[in-house]
């Protein structure tokens, strides 16, 4: 499933920190975000679901959104609806006459095409791993890039990742225990 992919009676995560993180409803998060987005305010998003790791990390990572008032390119992370109460954070990989095809940062498959109505923001920034980054820095633009066009390989290093993480955690396990 998709990042931010919630059924309507599920709730988003708000606020970037632990003291501004609020649940509320799908459709009430869509009309205060579109509010605050065409007043020309930024929304903060903690990221809930596993499609875009590993940049993005479920309730670890947020982003920061901001009015889409540009074309969107590949690589820009554009929140949009997929069905009524339901919205979803990925990767725009392909632009097309009939719209934007997505994609997670952890899916091979792409969705789409999305048509222009259904993109609600673009993040331009985004809080990973505590640490503020936004378009330019090396992570970001990693997988803007790069982690894009090995879209069809991508099982293949998150299993990797995943040796890596679970190698990782059991080592700082052991080192706890001395």
């Amino acid at each position: 499933m998709g990042l931010i992919l919630l059924a309507h009676w599920m709730a988003y995560y708000t606020g970037i920190g632990a003291n501004m993180k609020r649940m509320i409803d799908t459709e009430t998060f869509l009309a205060q975000c579109r509010e605050r987005l065409n007043a020309g305010e930024t929304v903060p998003l903690v990221v809930t679901g596993g499609s875009m790791t590993p940049f993005l990390v479920h309730k670890r990572d947020a982003v920061l959104l901001s009015k889409i008032d540009a074309p969107v390119r590949r690589g820009d992370i554009i929140l949009y609806t997929r069905a009524p109460g339901l919205l979803i954070l990925h990767r725009a990989c392909h632009i097309k006459p009939e719209g934007v095809y997505f994609a997670g940062d952890a899916q091979t498959r792409l969705e789409g095409p999305v048509a222009q109505e259904r993109m609600v923001a673009r993040a331009v920034a985004a809080n990973r791993k505590g640490k503020q980054i936004a378009p330019g820095s090396f992570w970001w633009e990693f997988f803007r890039g790069f982690w894009r066009w090995v879209r069809p390989a991508r099982p293949f290093f998150m299993g990797a990742y995943g040796k890596v993480h679970a190698l990782a955690g059991h080592k700082h396990e052991q080192h706890r225990k001395q």
